[in-house]
């Protein structure tokens, strides 16, 4: 196994053996100081993406956010020896208002799923959509576009990455909405000009439903996938709605995953800073 493979293509990305515990950076995103941290972090971490060696911060800021959370994966995994089964401890309120406990164990010796990002192909007779293969990560062509089924407008959205990821960690929380995923792939419309066809953002408030709901499932068709989500039984599930009976945890999220890790570069930090 591969210490961190980009399975949307080729690349493979060796790196050293993570050293500290990433719950708090994977928690606290919205800080820029912590963000930063983070980067800098993987960039120690990160061996070579492709044929660019010691990969900068900058690159890093690029990385496509399903291949940033499979590197992630991956070096947690090669850090503690691949160790085939995580164990934590849900926490949840009973139905008499009693904090509860309720453990489990998942198995991580055959990896996260992975659907890979789709790529158009040109062929004879019109276009196929194809799994990404690319040489070198700078290959990636980042930008999409979509006709609209209802309205016919021509939209252009990009694969979402650490500058997509930024929009919506920026954006205040009594302002996010269902849209703020899709404004994290910058979405433009193309407008006829008198000369030239230009960009111009796209106003998804003015958008239809049906509309709306063809962007969001073009955006899941094409993008690369990694699947953290476990889905199990609610201990009280007897009393819980249908709705309420399965529980849905991000495996990234729940603080034991990367709580056994140290890190190894504390010390220069604190003299950058």
């Amino acid at each position: 196994m591969n210490t961190a493979t980009i399975k949307q293509r080729k690349p493979t990305v060796p790196s050293t053996r993570l050293t500290h515990s990433l719950q708090s950076f994977l928690s606290s995103q919205n800080n820029p100081f912590i963000a930063f941290y983070f980067l800098l972090l993987l960039s120690d971490l990160v061996v070579r993406i492709g044929s660019v060696q010691n990969p900068g911060i900058e690159m890093l800021k690029r990385l496509l956010s399903a291949d940033r959370k499979k590197i992630l994966v991956e070096i947690r995994q090669y850090s503690l020896d691949f160790e085939p089964v995580f164990k934590f401890r849900w926490e949840y309120v009973t139905k008499d208002g009693q904090k509860a406990n309720h453990d489990l164990e998942i198995d991580l010796s055959g990896g996260f799923p992975v659907k890979p990002l789709l790529i158009p192909h040109k062929e004879v007779g019109g276009v196929k959509w194809v799994e990404a293969d690319y040489t070198e990560y700078e290959d990636i062509v980042r930008d999409m576009s979509l006709i609209l089924p209802k309205s016919g407008t021509e939209v252009h959205w990009k694969l979402l990455d650490g500058v997509g990821e930024a929009i919506g960690s920026n954006t205040p929380k009594n302002q996010r909405s269902s849209h703020t995923q899709l404004k994290m792939r910058q979405p433009v419309e193309m407008y006829a000009a008198k000369t030239d066809t230009v960009p111009i953002q796209l106003d998804l408030d003015k958008l239809g439903l049906k509309d709306i709901e063809a962007l969001r499932a073009e955006i899941k068709r094409v993008e690369a996938e990694v699947d953290t989500i476990i889905t199990f039984e609610h201990p009280e599930a007897e009393s819980k709605a249908p709705s309420e009976k399965n529980v849905f945890v991000d495996v990234l999220a729940v603080h034991g995953f990367f709580i056994h890790l140290l890190v190894c570069f504390t010390v220069r930090i604190f003299f950058l800073f």
